[in-house]
């Protein structure tokens, strides 16, 4: 929900080694449904609007209704949302609310979209950017999340790839087998799996003075020994 990752994997006989990963840590399938909150606070009475932007009542509602209308737009076209009782509920009296009542298309929804694809579209360049390969050269898509089954990512994936996602594996499962298979191997030590993993991240240290060192690069292969 909260995070957008990529990695490039090469495997062969049993050996998984990662090439490159990278991400970008604020990006995930609560900011799509932020978009669709933003665009429903628009359509409320200027009088309302405010109120309930900052009503965390009001606010829970409409990221509840934006998240089953994303989710619609899975499998259809066109997604109703209805939300009652929208305002200020932070104080006790007589406040006044207000109801929605509107539909989202899955074409409107892409559009509000378009700047959170970009983001994960620029990841993936810059993670095949640091595996040194071409998208055309992957032979293969695993997609990991929920939000991955909005039609929008997989066309993502097929422009920029040039092949569909695999298919046959649930996206919501996919890190518990891949966990289970590694598991299995740490456990029994059958050599029938290797992974050669890297840094996510940059590892660095603080100087006096403020500076900082860079000890070990992003995507150095682990375990690593910096001097």
């Amino acid at each position: 929900g909260g995070t957008f990752d990529v990695s490039i994997l090469e495997v062969e006989k049993g050996v998984f080694e990662v090439k490159a990963t990278g991400g970008d840590p604020e990006l995930g399938g609560d900011d799509f449904d932020a978009r669709i909150v933003d665009w429903l606070l628009a359509q409320l009475p200027e009088g309302v609007r405010e109120a309930a932007s900052k009503d965390r009542v009001s606010v829970q509602r409409l990221r509840h209704a934006a998240e089953r209308a994303k989710r619609t737009l899975t499998d259809k076209q066109e997604a109703f949302i209805a939300v009652a009782d929208l305002g200020d509920h932070s104080t006790e009296g007589s406040h006044r609310h207000a109801e929605l009542d509107t539909a989202l298309t899955r074409d409107f929804f892409e559009k509000l979209a378009e700047p959170l694809s970009q983001r994960c579209l620029e990841v993936c360049q810059r993670v095949m950017g640091d595996a040194k390969l071409a998208p055309k050269s992957v032979h293969a898509v695993m997609l990991v999340g929920g939000m991955t089954r909005v039609p929008l990512i997989r066309r993502l994936v097929l422009d920029y790839f040039g092949k569909s996602p695999v298919a046959d594996v649930d996206p919501d499962e996919v890190v518990a087998l891949g966990a289970a298979v590694h598991a299995a191997e740490l456990a029994h030590q059958q050599g029938a799996a290797l992974l050669i993993d890297v840094a996510t991240h940059s590892l660095s240290v603080g100087l006096l003075g403020g500076g900082v060192r860079r000890l070990i690069p992003r995507n150095t292969p682990v375990p690593a020994v910096a001097k």
